[in-house]
Order: C-alpha cells, then sequence, then structure tokens
C-alpha cells in the first residue's frame, strides 16, 4: 500500500510543477500546447499528458520508462490504472455511465477480483487463475445470485 501511496503523492507533486509555474509568470496568462513531457534530469521521459479524439491522458512512468500511473478520461467515462514492476495493469478503477467498477489483477494479467455497481445492482466476483467465476454474488433489481464452484 506505500507504493500506492507514493505514487499518488506523486501525482500531486507533478500537478504542483505545472501549475503553479503558471500562476506565478506574469508574461503568461494561458499556456496551450498538443502534449506535455515531463523529463527527469537526466533526459528520460518520466510522464506525458496529452489530449486526442478520445480524451485527456496522463501516465507516468519509472525510471527504467514502465508506466506506473495512467488516468484517462474518455467519452465514456474516468479511469484509473496502476501498474505492477512488470507494467502490467494490476487495479483499475472506472466509472462510467453503466456504473463505477473496480478490477484487481494477478502477476499475469488476469483478473481475479471484480467489484462494480451499475443500475441494476452490485456485483462481487472472485475468479481463479484460468478466468473462471468461482464465488461471487450479483445483485440485480430482479433477483440475488450467488456462486460457488
Amino acid at each position: 500500500m506505500g507504493s500506492v501511496k507514493n505514487r499518488c503523492w506523486l501525482i500531486v507533486i507533478i500537478a504542483m510543477l505545472i501549475v503553479i509555474p503558471a500562476w506565478t509568470q506574469e508574461t503568461a496568462d494561458i499556456i496551450r500546447a498538443k502534449m506535455f513531457i515531463l523529463e527527469d534530469e537526466q533526459g528520460r521521459d518520466r510522464g506525458t499528458f496529452w489530449a486526442d479524439s478520445n480524451g485527456p491522458k496522463l501516465i507516468l512512468f519509472d525510471e527504467s520508462g514502465l508506466p506506473c500511473i495512467a488516468l484517462s478520461v474518455k467519452n465514456n467515462g474516468s479511469f484509473l490504472v496502476l501498474y505492477d514492476q512488470e507494467s502490467e495493469a494490476s487495479i483499475e478503477l472506472s466509472m462510467n455511465k453503466e456504473g463505477r467498477g473496480l478490477l484487481l489483477r494477478d502477476e499475469n494479467g488476469e483478473t481475479r477480483i471484480e467489484l462494480s455497481v451499475t443500475e441494476s445492482g452490485p456485483r462481487l466476483v472472485i475468479y481463479d487463475g484460468k478466468q473462471e467465476a468461482r464465488i461471487g454474488m450479483i445483485v440485480d433489481k430482479s433477483e440475488t445470485k450467488i456462486l460457488f464452484k
């Protein structure tokens, strides 16, 4: 958990490094760009921030250039993805018109836990390593389903 907390602080610091200089510059009221690339002292890319036809995206990289955090806003919702040391998407948090969701993946990138809330109701499903649902509870407007395999 400490690693996730450190990454969150890194996002806050980077945002401050982008916003505060813009507030203190007296010569530029607005800064416009197609893309921002954040580099470290060695010239390595450590973050990118851009927008395309799907929406804005922010990706932060570790010292070896692998993504650690991705934040995106698309036409149908917002997404936050945390990556492990092998650049596999490990935790995905999403919010869109259909509902809210949290996916936890294992070291192979396979979804192991799904937690979501939609208009039809909440859902909690635990998967084995073969993407088979093993335990689950799904509550929708008409019934409650409990799954044990």
